[in-house]
Formats: structure tokens, sequence, C-alpha cells
């Protein structure tokens, strides 16, 4: 018969509980028919672990472990590695590497305008006639051409409509710089964190996005920005035509792939869930250290994490940290999963490894 689904896909989601009825027809079908796929799916299952408990909680993995417990061979291997990917998809939590996050007071999401006024869109709505702030959303009339700043504070997400009627998202911790209107020949803002942007076309007028280090040139389309990291600036193209311009180079890319600029350019397919989880409070990883883990949990929790032991820094993990859970479910996680001791010195706001 023929397959809709990738054969590893459908093995990792019917052992993780993820599939949809579709897909769950489609796996079963296929190892009830097909010898060869019935072979493979014993051959996949076999190589879990003993107790078949694919993650102790569900929902994330000690890859460490994991990998060094099987000596079943490269394809074996292989379908762990996907069977990651497909198999953190409920509610799950993990921890850091020494980090601490921006030093923040408040959870404010603060608008500065262009004449050097602050206001605290936290706390009103109906700001005046020019500006109206209500669903997390920001809109406003045409105004002033002068640069305002839009800044997102630890671990909140905002959205605002630009006067041409392009839609920016941002993450937590990301200031966005923007007129109210935009005049000549082009429409330009800059952008320091994260965003998700869907461009309103405009062919005569391109849009140009500032980073700390590259520019992008459009004309509408949608695509992730991301410049946490220092010196690195990655650009994910969901929809439409981009150039990321870097010097006197000018990179286009392609629906579908992302490009990562940090020094060099390089050009890789992405995975949508991954990098646009964000978007809903979900952060997907897959293979990563305590360190890269650490950049994203000070950012949407705002604690500052201490590993004081530190031969555990290396230590692998896949999962999804889920911004809507309280730091003890990332805890009890951690330590079921990956047998570390940590504890929450809640006073100092810090999560200690040990």
């Amino acid at each position: 018969m023929t397959q809709k689904y990738d054969i590893d896909y459908l093995f990792a989601g019917k052992v993780a509980g993820s599939l949809n009825n579709d897909e769950l027809l489609e796996i079963g079908m296929l190892i009830s028919q097909d010898e060869a796929i019935r072979l493979r799916w014993n051959e996949f299952i076999a190589s879990l672990p003993e107790n078949n408990e694919l993650v102790p909680p569900k929902d994330w993995l000690d890859l460490t472990t994991m990998f060094q417990q099987s000596d079943k061979g490269c394809m074996h291997r292989t379908l762990l590695k996907k069977m990651v990917l497909v198999s953190i998809l409920a509610v799950i939590c993990i921890t850091v590497y020494l980090y601490s996050p921006k030093k923040t007071t408040t959870n404010t999401i603060k608008l500065q305008l262009a004449n050097g006024q602050v206001i605290d869109l936290n706390k009103v709505e109906d700001i005046n006639t020019q500006l109206n702030n209500t669903n997390n959303t920001l809109s406003y009339k045409d105004g002033s051409t002068g640069m305002n700043s839009l800044t997102t504070p630890v671990g909140i997400d905002y959205k605002i409509r630009l006067n041409d009627g392009t839609e920016i998202w941002l993450n937590a911790l990301t200031q966005l710089d923007f007129p109210f209107a935009f005049i000549g020949n082009t429409r330009e803002i800059t952008i320091n964190g994260e965003a998700y942007l869907k461009i309103a076309k405009d062919e005569n007028r391109p849009f140009i996005i500032h980073l700390p280090h590259n520019d992008i040139k459009v004309l509408g389309t949608e695509f992730n920005v991301n410049s946490y990291d220092s010196g690195i600036v990655k650009v994910s193209l969901v929809e439409g035509a981009l150039n990321l311009l870097q010097g006197e180079k000018t990179i286009s890319v392609k629906p579908g792939m992302e490009v990562i600029a940090d020094g060099k350019i390089t050009l890789h397919n992405f995975d949508e869930r991954q990098v646009l989880g964000w978007r809903k409070g979900m952060y997907y990883f897959y293979d990563a250290d305590l360190k890269e883990i650490s950049k994203v949990l000070p950012r949407w929790f705002g604690i500052t994490v201490v590993i004081d032991t530190p031969t555990i820094i290396n230590r692998k993990f896949a999962g999804v940290v889920d911004k809507n859970q309280p730091i003890e479910v990332f805890i009890d996680n951690l330590k079921t999963v990956a047998n570390i001791d940590c504890f929450y010195d809640k006073p100092q706001n810090t999560l200690h490894f040990k």
C-alpha cells in the first residue's frame, strides 16, 4: 500500500501516543499488511529501554543515558533520534546551565514614544485617540515618523499591527523600534530578540528589518527572526521570499529554509514546530545540553540557574519547555529522567544543580 506518512514518524508517534486517527489507521494497516514494516516495527520496539517507558514523565528523554545503553547499531540510534522529535508533544520541562536573565523589575510591556513618554501597556487599553491596546495587541492610527520602542519583559509575548497592515509577534525580552508612519520609498524597523513577522505586501516600498548584525529586505512574506544569541542571527522563512543582507552580500532564502549568520552564512531546512513553537508558549529541543536549554528558561521565567557540578553540563536531553508550567514541574521531571539533584532557592529565585 502507498504510505502517506514517514514510517519512522509513525513508529515514534505510536509509541508516544501522539498520532491522530488517520495516522493510527495507517500505521496499523502497514504493520499488519507489510511484513518488512512489521519486522522494522518489532526491531524498533526491541531497541527501546526494557521497561518500555519511552519517556519517564512521557515527554522528554535523557539522550546521553539512552544512547549509552543502546548498542544496536546506527539504524537504531537514528530511529531513536526521530522518535524523540515526535514524542515531546505533551507538557514537559527541563533546566539549565549557569545563566542569569536580564535584570527586570516588572513584567511591564513598555512602549516608549519618540518624544520620550513611556507607557505601561499592561495597565491601559484605550491609551488615547491614536493608540489602542486590546487582546494583547497594539494598534494605532497614522502618527509621527519618529522611532518608538516597544519592549516585552520576561515570560510575555505581544503583538503589534503596524500602520501598513504588517503584523509582528514579539517573543519575551524583545525590542522593536518602529515609526507610527512610514515615509519615503522604504518601510524600516529594528528588532533585537525574537519575532514572527507577517509583512503586508507593497511592491513599491520594500520592507527592511534591521538586526544586530544583518538586515532583511522583503516585499511581502512571513518569517521568524531570532537574534537572542550575541553575534548570531537566524531567519526562518515560512512563506514568500526574502533577502538577507550581510555587508556587500545578498543571500536569497526560499520557504522552508533557515539562514544562520554567525560570521559565516549557512542555509538548511527547519522544523516549523521547533522554530515557531514559542508562539504557543512551547520551546521544543532535541539533543540539547544544559547550556543551550539555559538560554530559554531565564527569558521565560526570570530565574537564575547555577550548575554546582560542572560534569553534568554536557548531558544531552530532548523535550519541550512549557512556560505555562511552574518551576516545580521542571524540577520534578528533571529529577525523574536525568537523576540530577537540583533545588529551587525561591527567595533568591535561583535554580541549583548539584
